[in-house]
């Protein structure tokens, strides 16, 4: 079949992979399509990404090669009114950059080679069109290069061109430019600029006559020498690198240095640049040390949350064996309790080992307090107690009898001497045994206290002495420090207002000394130490909310043993079900659980039943994590860390319990007192859950109607007045958003109660319902009494919002029944009098005032009326 018209096939699904440009545009000469579709589909699957234009006469081949910009041309040997020869001699002379190829199965080896030598790129049997794709990306590439030479010779007589033609007007430029510039001829110096010598140091006639070698640094002298001789021997070699070079007074400069020929005054030369990098280097320098400055942080940060994971873990079963030790050591005495009292030290141990880890990981805003040096100095080496054993390392502390407290940030302290404990056992692990750690706590003078920290390691050299708290000086190995340590240290001292000096005599050890001022805090003398509240204990109802089953069932027998009445809940959710048919004094809740989460759950209580979060005591195996404490602090709830004891449990509770001054609370939520006056609309599409719903509902008393899609119930509800709807978030037609949308955007129907019935579940989900204006929700399928709890506590709610409402109402219609009859009737009656006695004959002469009296007297008549009739159904209704 003849083509006169270009025919595009479909363009191949991949890239060129091995060229990572555009897809190609392919001129194909083929009278078979068959043929053409099986090379298009050979270059797809080859991963040749391209669009091919078919032509089968010399006509269209030739209209083609002047209207389209192709990047290859591929041609069939034989055509019935057309030959290959004659498409190949007809594209060298139009088109001589584009690569052509010979695809045919009836080119013989002499043919091939004719073509070759008239110009084709390469050739390709259709018997073997395996071959087909890497000869294109071959002739592409090859292409592809010749255009890159000629571009590059082009650029480059082009700038011989300029250079040539700017000569005249080099020096003025090289005198301004910012880099040193250096030309040379036959190895001699011929011409610098005057940034050269500021560069160098030199004058320009030094510069002259001084040898090229003399500016280079000896260490890299031979590097500059390699470059030259290769550059000299045709090698390709970069023509920008770094040198350090020697000034005049002997200083070392960074210098950027390039050299390229050129011709000057008429003659080859050698033009070569350098550029004062320096500064650069030096502030590049400064970014790695920020950098890693920050790597560090990044690297506290992840150990932070690291160690708040790990920390909630090991405290929820350190919590539960505390609890258990504490209720064995209240039934044994003698021997056996001696024991649980050993297992309940070591839990506590355990504890404040847990608490070090944080304490030490977490990043937190400095926190001045009242601080015990003696203490920060014990737990620091609780905490590295460990390692130090197992290094062999024997440990000396040395404290004073009586020590003043510090008004400091004990975590940051606490820091400090952990580092510096951990310096000296790196130090000591470099001798052999025996080896030693010496530590010593005492009062300098009546303001100052110090801390001195011995070891007899290897010491440290005089030099080295000197940069130790330099920030990133380190003489550890790469990736065992930073060098950030002692400076951060001394950071912390001088911020408390102390110094912190290291002395080292090589061969016999390092001493380390703090001194710290004694506390000031804002004026005030150290505080004593809290006595433990006394009274005795208030029996309270207590929900404990905790998913670790082992540590909520110790928690719940601690305090019932106590006398207190405990519930325990799982997560937030299944708190939220037993808040709605039972009251408590206290909910004793963990932060984290899953599901629904402690701030979460204090969250929707704070919403559901206003007043109620005032109740809540928080337990926590992480005070340190930021978004725990920003939570505390927001919500003002007490809190208490795991494992805590049962003195620590009775006394939040109690302490929550007394500030209540709540009496004793209901048994349960009663159901409405006007049950029958109460109309509910359940909106279901399953027809048998929607039969059981009614009935239930109906059996305890409620007035029920009932829809089977979303439009229907939002119909009911627009004709009737209900006072709460039930609804299920999927629903036939308009879904249950859209039903509590239209309920709420409607003034009449936008303080019904709404309930959403969904077997969903997701927070997503049932958030976006909150948010449209649900006031709760039950997860299907849903238990019968958990159903009626719900609803007759939204009742009773909306009979206690109407019952004030309507007292309201009842108190201004009283109003107005009582200031009416003042405010108006009584002025009203003085001017009917008065124009009454206007009337009377002979009072006012004049005929015409009396007939004025008379319209008074009328008109006041009916009004009075009026305002009669006003008053009278306010004084007969009681709202």
């Amino acid at each position: 079949m003849e083509s006169q018209a270009l025919t595009p096939c479909r363009p191949a699904d991949r890239k060129l992979a091995s060229l990572g440009r555009p897809p190609i545009r392919i001129l194909h000469v083929e009278d078979n399509e068959l043929d053409a579709e099986l090379v298009s589909l050979m270059l797809r699957q080859g991963g040749i990404e391209h669009t091919m234009f078919r032509v089968e006469t010399e006509e269209a081949f030739s209209a083609a090669l002047a209207d389209g910009d192709f990047d290859l041309i591929l041609s069939d040997h034989t055509l019935p009114s057309f030959s290959g020869i004659a498409a190949l001699t007809m594209g060298r002379r139009r088109r001589p950059d584009l690569p052509f190829i010979f695809v045919s199965g009836t080119i013989g080896e002499e043919r091939a080679i004719e073509a070759l030598t008239q110009g084709a790129t390469d050739y390709v049997l259709k018997q073997r069109l395996n071959r087909l794709v890497p000869a294109i990306q071959r002739a592409l590439e090859e292409r592809h290069a010749q255009r890159a030479r000629a571009r590059a010779e082009r650029e480059e007589r082009e700038a011989q061109r300029r250079l040539r033609s700017s000569e005249a007007q080099f020096r003025a430029v090289a005198e301004t430019i910012p880099c040193a510039l250096f030309i040379h001829q036959v190895a001699r110096r011929v011409y610098v600029n005057r940034w050269a010598e500021q560069v160098t140091g030199y004058t320009r006639d030094e510069l002259l006559a001084r040898d090229f070698w003399g500016f280079v640094h000896p260490d890299y002298r031979e590097e500059v020498r390699e470059r030259i001789l290769a550059r000299q021997r045709g090698e390709d070699v970069p023509t920008l690198y770094e040198v350090k070079l020697l000034t005049k007074a002997g200083e070392e400069r960074w210098a950027l240095v390039s050299s390229s020929l050129v011709e000057f005054e008429g003659k080859p030369a050698a033009l070569g640049t350098a550029t004062d990098v320096t500064d650069h280097k030096r502030a590049e320098a400064e970014l790695r040390r920020q950098a890693a400055a920050l790597a560090q942080t990044e690297k506290l940060a992840a150990m932070g949350s690291l160690l708040a994971g790990v920390a909630h873990e090991l405290n929820n079963p350190l919590g539960v064996i505390a609890g258990q030790t504490e209720l064995l050591r209240r039934s044994l005495e003698g021997e056996p309790a001696g024991r649980a009292a050993k297992i309940a030290t070591a839990a506590d141990r355990c504890a404040r080992i847990v608490r070090n880890f944080l304490a030490l990981a977490r990043q937190r805003p400095t926190e001045r307090g009242w601080a015990s040096l003696k203490q920060v100095v014990e737990e620091a080496l609780e905490l590295v107690a460990y390692s130090l054993t197992s290094a062999g390392i024997e440990v000396v502390t040395d404290h004073a009898a009586e020590l003043p407290r510090l008004w400091a940030d004990p975590h940051q302290l606490h820091q400090v001497v952990v580092n510096l404990i951990t310096n000296a056992q790196h130090a000591l692990l470099r001798r052999p045994s025996p080896r030693r750690l010496v530590l010593t706590l005492g009062r300098r003078d009546a303001d100052r206290v110090f801390l001195e920290i011995a070891d007899n390691g290897p010491g440290i050299p005089a030099a080295v002495v000197a940069r130790v708290f330099e920030p990133f000086f380190t003489t550890k190995s790469p990736g065992e420090g930073t060098g950030l340590g002692l400076s951060l240290c001394r950071g912390i001292i001088e911020s408390h207002g102390g110094t912190i000096n290291l002395e080292s005599t090589p061969g016999e050890g390092t001493l380390l000394r703090i001194e710290l001022p004694v506390g000031r805090g804002a004026g005030a003398a150290a505080p004593a130490v809290a006595e433990p509240a006394t009274g005795g204990v208030i029996p309270a109802r207590v929900l404990v909310v905790e998913d670790e089953v082992e540590l909520a069932d110790v928690v719940a027998e601690l305090l019932s043993a106590r006398g207190h009445q405990v519930d325990v809940a799982r997560n937030g959710r299944e708190a939220l079900e037993k808040l709605v048919g039972q009251a408590y004094h206290v909910i004793l809740s963990d932060l984290r659980m899953p599901e629904m989460d402690g701030p979460t759950l204090y969250a929707e209580v704070q919403r559901r039943f206003p007043g109620l979060e005032r109740r809540f005591v928080f337990v926590t195996g992480d005070t340190f994590a930021g978004r725990t404490t920003d939570f505390l602090e927001r919500t003002g709830c007490p809190s208490l860390a795991k494992p805590f004891t049962l003195e620590d449990v009775e006394r939040v509770v109690n302490e929550v319990r007394r500030a209540s001054g709540w009496p004793a609370l209901p048994e349960s939520v009663p159901r409405p007192e006007v049950v029958r006056q109460c109309r509910l609309l359940v909106i279901q599409d399953d027809a048998a859950l929607r039969s059981a719903t009614v009935a239930l509902l109906r059996e305890e008393g409620y007035q029920v109607d009932a829809a089977a899609d979303g439009a229907a119930g939002l119909a009911l509800a627009r004709e009737r007045r209900f006072d709460l709807v039930i609804c299920e978030i999927v629903t036939n037609g308009l879904d249950g958003y859209a039903v509590v949308t239209a309920l709420r955007e409607d003034p009449f129907s936008a303080t019904i109660p709404f309930i959403f019935l969904t077997g969903v579940g997701e927070p997503a989900a049932l958030r976006q319902g909150m948010e449209r204006g649900a006031d709760d929700y039950l997860t299907q399928p849903v238990a019968a009494e958990r159903l009626l709890r719900t609803v007759a506590a939204r009742l009773n709610r909306t009979v206690a919002l109407r019952r004030e409402s309507l007292r309201r109402l009842d108190a201004l219609r009283a109003g107005l029944a009582r200031a009416m009859p003042h405010e108006f009737l009584t002025p009203l009656t003085a001017v009917m009098g008065l124009s009454s006695m206007l009337m009377e004959e002979g009072v006012v002469p004049a005929a015409d005032a009396r007939e004025v009296a008379r319209g008074i007297f009328v008109g006041g008549a009916a009004l009075q009326r009026a305002i009669a009739k006003l008053i009278a159904p306010l004084e007969r209704t009681t709202l």
